[in-house]
């Protein structure tokens, strides 16, 4: 896959490189919701002259990322990694003389999902008076495949396709490395993703880790020793 290469070299560059970027991993996990429900899936089977309903439609379904991400400064980034949206069934219950011209005629009436190769730009915004959090906005491209099965009583099709298309965030990132019990540079986000799949428009909402093993992270460890030491030499003048 071309958008994996370009990926990896990005990478490869970005942490053979630079000196002062921050490298982190991160994981989430979540549920995607699109906007196709089985009421609309049927009006899409009537009008495609099929004597059928779309009687189930799981359309919420778990859903989750791996990311590596790249920090240029303390606000500016870039990520890429794998997401996945998950699994849809959708049961259609209907009459058809031909089950291989329903099969054909319904082929691309269904919830979309996808999975694939996410490449965002990040930008991080501090709150305030909480150091410890940021408000996170992301833009990139996903590079998706699919894989459909439809299955009939006597006859069965599998449908694959693939895509390039914009993919929208925001989250908010809270750094854990403020807790005493906790190693530096472990953040806590909770994100909203926009993504476009055959003009079907799905929404993540993830719960995730990252993290953070380069230099722009700044260990509990040596922030203390440093105060300890500037106060030490507060009291010796």
């Amino acid at each position: 896959m071309q958008p994996l290469h370009f990926a990896l070299c990005l990478f490869s560059l970005l942490s053979g490189g630079a000196q002062a970027g921050e490298l982190s991993l991160g994981a989430s996990l979540g549920t995607a919701r699109g906007d196709s429900g089985a009421g609309d899936l049927s009006d899409r089977l009537r009008q495609s002259g099929l004597d059928a309903v779309a009687s189930s439609s799981d359309d919420n379904r778990f859903a989750w990322q791996l990311r590596l991400g790249y920090a240029f400064t303390p606000r500016w980034g870039v990520e890429a990694g794998y997401t996945n949206l998950g699994i849809v069934e959708t049961t259609f219950t209907g009459t058809a003389p031909d089950i291989d011209s329903f099969l054909s005629a319904s082929g691309d009436i269904h919830p979309n999902t996808a999975d694939g190769l996410l490449i965002s730009g990040v930008y991080r915004y501090p709150m305030g008076s909480l150091p410890q959090l940021n408000a996170v906005a992301r833009a990139g491209a996903f590079f998706w495949q699919s894989e459909y099965d439809l299955d009939g009583v006597t006859r069965s099709r599998r449908i694959k396709e693939n895509g390039a298309d914009l993919s929208l965030g925001l989250g908010l990132e809270f750094d854990l490395e403020h807790f005493d019990s906790l190693p530096p540079g472990i953040t806590l986000g909770l994100d909203w993703q926009r993504f476009k799949i055959d003009a079907e428009e799905i929404d993540l909402f993830s719960l995730g880790f990252s993290y953070r093993f380069s230099s722009l992270a700044s260990p509990k460890r040596d922030r203390a020793k440093d105060e300890t030491e500037a106060n030490a030499t507060l009291l010796r003048n």
